[in-house]
């Protein structure tokens, strides 16, 4: 009894290995993967953390398989999955049959610019576009290997590259159409593993918006605000971002005329955060005005995890 198992065992193997040869040794070595892609949740301020599904995030996003042959990256495939395929938290890619290896996935979402000629990861960047969008722009970059019939199952995040810069001015003077509003010193590029290069300074008018708020009486008394939702890549690091905000006051047929210009200095918006500045003016210009700056404090810290690079 105790020498029928060995034999039994021997005979699987070799049955199997026999199979190979007689097939196609090609169709050996090789296993089913599947790769479940997910949304990094977004943290905002001040209200609290909101976890937006992946359906609500990414409106499209383009993936990339390479596999690793000694210092080289030879494409395998690609793709692009669109938002009506989305499901709430995840979408789910099968490779079938891939060869035993080593493999990367790179994968970039809401990304405008199509990337032509992809041979490797090197290529692969995004670069922040004008006119701004709500559009995020997400990135993964993911190695794994594939070395046993096991049906091999990974996650794979997209991970956001921007964060986001608020801007609330309420209670302006009646004659306030609006405002200019430069941040300089963000990066312009962002590479899959989320390490950004390149400098740009965003500029934008913003015009007033008119709101009508309820008295402690019961009357209705109108209000007029400047509300900016940016998303944007990070402030240079060892650097500073200056806001810049230009009010301007409504004219006749003319150009419009500048009321007040403010600055504040020593802006740092990161990746996957909200940055806010605000401010009541309360219906007139004052000369230093003091505004409230709000951050959120709970980022997750993933772009220092180690999981965005691969190293080849």
């Amino acid at each position: 009894m105790k020498m029928i198992k060995p034999l039994i065992i021997v005979f699987i193997a070799a049955f199997f290995f026999a199979s190979c040869w007689r097939e196609n040794l090609n169709d050996c070595w090789k296993d089913d993967v599947s790769l479940i892609f997910t949304a990094e949740k977004f943290q905002t301020a001040p209200e609290g953390e909101s976890v937006a599904v992946m359906s609500e995030l990414v409106d499209f996003f383009d993936y990339y398989l390479f596999k690793v042959e000694g210092s080289e990256l030879l494409p395998v495939d690609s793709g692009r999955v669109d938002k009506e395929y989305l499901g709430e938290d995840s979408y789910e890619i099968a490779f079938n049959r891939l060869p035993f290896g080593q493999y990367v996935i790179a994968a970039v979402a809401n990304n405008n610019q199509k990337l032509t000629n992809v041979q490797d990861t090197s290529n692969l960047k995004v670069n922040y576009l004008e006119p701004y969008n709500s559009n995020r722009y997400y990135v993964a970059l993911k190695s794994f290997t594939v070395d046993c019939y096991c049906n091999f199952t990974d996650f794979v995040k997209l991970y956001n590259t921007c964060g986001k810069f608020e801007l609330r001015l309420t209670g302006l003077p009646d004659n306030i159409g609006g405002a200019d509003v430069t941040i300089d010193n963000v990066y312009d590029k962002c590479s899959i593993d989320t390490t950004y290069s390149g400098n740009k300074t965003l500029q934008s008018y913003i015009e007033v918006e008119e709101q009508v708020s309820e008295g402690n009486d019961g009357s209705t008394i109108p209000k007029k605000n400047i509300n900016l939702d940016l998303f944007t890549f990070p402030t240079i690091s060892s650097q500073a971002s200056t806001v810049t905000i230009t009010l301007y006051m409504n004219t006749y047929e003319g150009d419009p005329v500048q009321a007040a210009v403010y600055q504040i200095s020593g802006v740092d918006i990161q990746r996957n955060q909200t940055y806010r500045i605000s401010k009541d003016f309360k219906g007139s210009i004052v000369a230093n005005p003091h505004f409230d700056i709000s951050i959120n404090p709970d980022w997750d810290g993933v772009n220092d995890s180690g999981d965005g690079g691969v190293e080849i």
